[in-house]
């Protein structure tokens, strides 16, 4: 109950990239862990067990869905429009294929971007300083480091490669 009355406030009143120190009293008082400095736009709608970590930013309608932990590590930037989904299904008979529920945490590794409108699935796992491309749909644990895209997202560039764009060529 708490949870939803502290989303309510924030979502009814406090919505937009101001007032960031009051948002985070209001998620920590509805249970939900929120590090010093990060920054939440809102609205926000959460029904699984949140943690923002320190420095991170999350913008306007993300969603953290199901009944597992979506966890986001320290200096993370999530664009508006994401969506971290903890429940899935087993693939059932063919009476009826959505079979028995799951949970699985969504964990987002320090460091890491992920862009607008992106759809994490249960059990997803991003490792530390990743970029997740705009409209892609993780369905699956990243293995390294790097740049994904697509549908299903799938890596476009290593760690080495973003690392040689930053610096302007050869990554020295």
């Amino acid at each position: 109950m708490r949870k939803r009355v502290a989303l309510w406030f924030l979502n009814a009143f406090f919505c937009g990239p101001r007032f960031y120190g009051l948002k985070r009293s209001l998620l920590r008082q509805g249970g939900i862990k929120v590090a010093e400095g990060a920054r939440v736009v809102g609205p926000l709608f959460c029904t699984a067990k949140l943690e923002i970590g320190r420095d991170s930013f999350v913008g306007a309608f993300f969603k953290a869905t199901g009944n597992g932990r979506v966890v986001i590590g320290d200096r993370c930037d999530i664009a508006p429009e994401v969506t971290m989904s903890t429940g899935s299904h087993q693939i059932g008979d063919e009476a009826r294929r959505a079979g028995a529920g799951i949970t699985a945490d969504v964990l987002v590794g320090d460091g890491s971007w992920i862009g607008q409108r992106v759809l994490l699935l249960a059990g997803t796992t991003i490792p530390p300083s990743t970029v997740v491309a705009a409209g892609a749909v993780v369905i699956k644990p990243l293995s390294v480091p790097g740049l994904y895209a697509g549908i299903p997202a799938t890596i476009k560039k290593d760690e080495a490669d973003l690392r040689a764009e930053i610096l302007g060529g050869d990554g020295s």
